[in-house]
């Protein structure tokens, strides 16, 4: 599966305009960046299909750690096997099947499309959740 990445400039010039601190600015981005991924997160699960609902309530956005400057939230699809580890009973597996299909079976996808629908708003909305939080921080100071 593709790792999309996004990059964000403007970084430096948001800390000396609005009188913030670094640490405050890597906080709103790291915010900002699980906002995208919740909103893949809550697309990917609208287009999951409904048979038991495992597969939609399995649907996660998590945080995870990044070096350096870096952000990272990922939406994973809980209690699958990784690494050889087993998978918890009633994980659902099938995901796979169902996004790129079998043999017999054509690909429903969902993960792709819910991406696809995001990308073009990922920076705007990254933008305006940093700016909302950056003047809540003001008032707050104020």
């Amino acid at each position: 599966m593709a790792r999309p990445a996004m990059k964000i400039t403007g970084v430096k010039e948001l800390v000396k305009n609005f009188d913030l601190g670094a640490r405050d600015v890597r906080n709103f981005a790291r915010g900002a960046t699980h906002k995208v991924a919740s909103i893949v997160t809550k697309r990917t699960r609208k287009g999951a299909r409904k048979h038991s609902g495992t597969l939609r309530k399995n649907i996660k956005s998590k945080r995870r750690r990044a070096r350096g400057d870096m952000f990272r939230s990922d939406v994973i699809i809980r209690g699958v096997a990784t690494k050889g580890r087993i998978g918890e009973k009633g994980a659902p597996y099938y995901w796979y099947f169902l996004e790129y299909g079998t043999v017999h079976m054509t690909p429903k996808p969902f993960v792709g499309p819910a991406l696809d629908a995001t990308r073009p708003e990922a920076h705007t909305i990254f933008r305006d959740d940093i700016m909302r939080r950056a003047i809540k921080s003001m008032e707050r100071r104020a």
